[in-house]
């Protein structure tokens, strides 16, 4: 009972950032009075304005121009109505234009207004829109909360959306209690939904979310499978310890759960993927490039043999040329492919070649290749495995550099992907993208840069005849989109069927002429509080993968040392150096790393304060004697204490100054 009632405090919990359906406790009705938020001229187009969030039609949709947070007011008929929930259903539109919080506030003025008195009821996450849905699905992940109080007029307010300057929404639901009483919601939580033979051990927990029920049944079982799981006798338990079979394959597992007064809450399901390295782990695709002259097609050496065809959007038909390579170990026949003028490689997948190949990726998936960029400028592909380029609906996975910063990209949109900064341009730089079902991460030059862990395991989208590209989205995009194509040379191209280590990303690096130095990190205060003058330790990491020798060099780059402050280093050419700080300032510290052919950088910035009284009181740092707080325990002090030694302000006894008592 200890653990159930754990769990129930943890549902509860839960409550504030769930939601749910129930479209017969909808309060809000077309016609209602509404009003927009921001309420300025011009907010909204006159055919998606405020009123057509609530008209109970996914069709139309509320959008608002201006830059949030957005909102709306809504007077429901009749009044005097308890809100414990809402839904929200998403627009036809964009999706980065999809709201992902919430707050709900009530108001029982006469007349509702943007500046009346306004309670806050509920705030909270839209999950669905935050994990991504498509366009005019509805949400399913509860939103409910334990409000007791009626309002005549409700404000509902979106701080943040996906990241678009606009909002849309199609539809709003402002839900009363169900006349039968809230169904429960079962939410499954694992630490891993993907398992690697032989150690298929998996540990499912179910939390419930219900405001009105205290007791419920539990009921797991198995949607599909190539092989039967066993529960082994704890279909019925919360926290359920189960071995799976070891049949490698994608299972679906249901939690239902249905509370003591009968209502049977909406199913939640979970994709477990059981993966064997030694019958599915695979080099499935390699072009190293290494044709050569007046060669239009370039080889898989791989078993699929899955060759690309050379081609440029303008048809110069030298275009992408080939270029001295950049693998040594490629012997006379190095070669590399400069892509300059809309170019590209077009690898048409074989769904005859065999298992596994570029056809039956589903859980796993490493992408590697050298890349030496003219420039950044757009959204350069370096690969991508997609349907067209209308639209991404069919991605399979993204490999390029996006406003800026590199992105490796899982699947369709933008939800499964993980950012970094980009590498320097005109210079070879190895990179590799690895997913192994839930983490996705980014290794330049033979060192891990970013990582994602995602919350359950999401598979690769399957395969239905998209085309791979290497340097560009699409064939078809014309010299409207020259961003989209790489610019620059490219060498050795591989893919494989599973997540490669870092000493296998390592000796991937290895196999280039040479490679960056990358510097990892930079450990240093962010923020330091003076106290006279200080040292302050700069700890640098630095990996090169070729172990060159490397040269250091420090400077102070802001504030620019011949006009303000400056900061004394102990030395500027080694890795760890101290620098000696004596004025308050905002400080910005530089490190260039080079192997004498590359040279790399990174900045750290320390925020430098002095110290007063004041500081101290705010940071709660004061003495705890120091009763009248100019930051020293002194006579002053004791007098004060002295003063109040034999009174007291207990309210209870006649004896005491009451506190309470008003003048």
């Amino acid at each position: 009972m200890k653990k159930e009632r754990l769990l129930l405090l943890a549902a509860l919990v839960l409550c504030s950032s769930l939601g749910m359906v129930f479209a017969d406790g909808d309060i809000t009705a077309p016609g209602n009075p509404v009003i927009g938020l921001p309420n300025v001229t011009g907010g909204w187009p006159a055919a998606e304005a405020p009123q057509y969030g609530i008209d109970n039609s996914v069709d139309t949709k509320y959008l608002h121009f201006n830059a949030g947070p957005w909102g709306i007011i809504i007077s429901p008929t009749p009044k005097d109505t308890v809100v414990q929930g809402v839904t929200f259903t998403s627009a036809n539109d964009a999706q980065e234009r999809d709201p992902i919080s919430y707050e709900l506030f009530g108001s029982n003025d006469e007349s509702a207004s943007e500046t009346g008195n306004w309670t806050l009821i509920h705030a909270g996450d839209i999950p669905d829109f935050i994990a991504g849905v498509g366009r005019k699905v509805k949400t399913t992940t509860p939103m409910i909360f334990n409000n007791t109080k009626a309002y005549d007029h409700y404000k509902l307010m979106f701080p943040k959306n996906r990241g678009a300057n606009l909002m849309q929404i199609a539809e709003i639901e402002l839900l009363e209690k169900p006349a039968a009483g809230w169904p429960p919601a079962g939410l499954i939580q694992t630490p891993d939904s993907i398992l690697r033979t032989p150690d298929v051990t998996l540990a499912l927990t179910a939390i419930i979310d219900d405001i009105d029920s205290t007791s419920w049944t539990i009921q797991w079982s198995q949607v599909s499978g190539p092989a039967t799981v066993d529960f082994a006798g704890q279909a019925n338990q919360l926290e359920p310890t189960i071995d799976m079979p070891s049949v490698p394959g994608t299972y679906v597992l249901q939690l239902d759960v249905t509370d003591d007064t009968g209502n049977v809450g909406p199913a939640d399901q979970i994709t477990i993927r059981v993966w064997d390295a030694a019958t599915e782990a695979a080099m499935i695709a390699y072009w190293p490039l290494n044709e050569g002259f007046d060669v239009k097609t370039v080889n898989d050496v791989t078993e699929d043999n899955d060759s690309g065809e050379l081609g440029n959007y303008m048809d110069l038909h030298t275009d992408p040329n080939w270029v001295p390579g950049w693998i040594p170990g490629d012997g006379e026949n190095n070669w590399a492919l400069n892509f300059t003028d809309m170019s590209f490689i077009t690898i048409t997948p074989n769904p005859e070649a065999g298992d596994p190949n570029l056809t039956n990726l589903d859980a796993c998936i490493s992408v590697s290749a050298w890349v030496n960029a003219t420039d950044w400028d757009g959204n350069r592909r370096i690969m991508q495995y997609g349907n067209s380029a209308v639209s991404d609906d069919e991605n399979i996975f993204r490999f390029l550099c996006e406003g800026g910063n590199f992105v490796f990209s899982i699947g369709p949109g933008r939800n499964n992907q993980i950012t970094t900064p980009i590498f320097d341009p005109n210079e070879w730089h190895h990179a590799v993208g690895t997913y192994d079902g839930q983490t996705l991460k980014v290794y330049f030059d033979g060192i891990e840069v970013a990582s994602k862990t995602n919350t359950r395991y999401i598979p690769i989208f399957n395969y239905l005849s998209q085309v791979l590209y290497i340097g560009a989205k699409d064939s078809t995009i014309s010299e409207t989109y020259i961003g989209d194509y790489m610019k620059g040379m490219m060498d050795d191209i591989r893919i494989y069927t599973y997540p490669l280590s870092l000493e296998e990303v390592q000796a991937l690096t290895l196999m280039g002429q040479n490679s960056a130095p990358v510097i990892v990190s930079i450990t240093a205060p962010e923020e330091l509080v003076l106290a006279g003058t200080q040292d302050v330790l700069l700890e640098a990491e630095v990996f090169d993968a070729h172990g060159d020798e490397l040269t250091y060099q420090w400077e102070q780059v802001s504030p620019d040392p011949l006009d303000g402050p400056v900061a004394a280093f102990s030395s500027t050419s080694v890795e760890d150096p101290t620098v000696t700080i004596a004025d308050a300032a905002s400080y910005t510290f530089r490190l260039t790393v080079s192997d004498g052919e590359f040279d790399t950088t990174m900045d750290v910035t320390i925020l430098v304060s002095n110290a007063d009284c004041t500081r101290v009181k705010e940071d709660g740092l004061l003495m705890a004697g120091d009763l009248n707080e100019d930051c020293k325990v002194d006579l002053l002090d004791f007098a004060m204490m002295a003063a109040n030694w034999i009174k007291c302000n207990d309210p209870q006894k006649a004896e005491c100054e009451n506190p309470y008592l008003v003048d």
